[in-house]
């Protein structure tokens, strides 16, 4: 399976509910980076998030459970060089 952005894709970006399988964009309390991940899991209290390489990136194993306040929005839109294309979840 290859991952769903590429290195030069921009994303369109929206606030509102996120489920499993979303990808979200959110800001990383220790490194105070925008981090873009896939959600795993949604709890009342915040996500767990994976990565679509799950052998070189950080995820909520580091990571641990990612508060609501810090999600900036989910991806809906992808723009890369080639075009566009819809985000669609990944169940």
């Amino acid at each position: 399976m290859e991952p769903a952005l590429e290195e030069g894709d921009r994303l369109l970006v929206r606030k509102g509910s996120v489920a499993p399988g979303d990808i979200v964009i959110f800001q990383d309390a220790e490194s105070r980076q925008r981090l873009v991940k896939r959600v795993a899991t949604a709890t009342p209290n915040g996500i767990s998030v994976t990565s679509d390489n799950p052998f070189g990136a950080r995820d909520s194993r580091q990571l641990g459970t990612i508060p609501k306040a810090a999600i900036l929005g989910k991806a809906t839109l992808r723009i890369s060089p080639r075009g566009l294309r819809l985000l669609a979840r990944r169940t």
